[in-house]
């Protein structure tokens, strides 16, 4: 009962220096933040993204023929990755365009994605989705079907 009651207030002290909710009076939160690179090219890089990891998908499906009715579940799982974690690919992408120390034309935008999908660990994701059996729901299947250029990014441009 003690241990409860101390991880109960560690865990009220600690939200106490959180900005849970983006007004907290004097905590300032630093914004390493997203990259934009415009609509287009943040397409084609998430494009090129998709791309990969899709192909890592088949390559798990290929390799694992019971997983083959879960593949389009595994394409949506790569997506919400995209968007949950955009920030940090936004960062890495810049990284990589600034590598080549010149403007990029729109096919190295698509090849920066295509490299940063082939690097993507997804098969532990994969093996969880096989053993959990789990199908997209039409929520699901809309997101699957939006095309790069359209698909959302979720930001931490409005917090703080």
């Amino acid at each position: 009962m003690k241990g409860a009651v101390v991880c109960f207030v560690a865990t009220i002290a600690a939200l106490q220096w959180t900005n849970v909710y983006g007004h907290t009076p004097g905590v300032r939160i630093v914004q390493h933040g997203y990259v934009d690179f415009g609509r287009v090219n943040n397409g084609l890089i998430k494009g090129g993204m998709f791309l990969e990891m899709d192909n890592v998908a088949k390559r798990f499906c290929r390799k694992h023929p019971s997983a083959k009715p879960y593949f389009q579940y595994m394409r949506y799982l790569n997506r919400q990755r995209i968007y949950g974690n955009w920030n940090n690919y936004s960062q890495w992408a810049r990284g990589l365009v600034q590598k080549l120390g010149r403007k990029p034309t729109s096919r190295e935008f698509a090849n920066i994605g295509r490299k940063m999908g082939k690097e993507m660990d997804c098969e532990a994701y994969f093996r969880i989705v096989v053993r959990y059996r789990l199908k997209l729901n039409p929520d699901k299947r809309k997101l699957l079907n939006t095309p790069a250029i359209d698909f959302p990014i979720r930001t931490l441009r409005n917090w703080g």
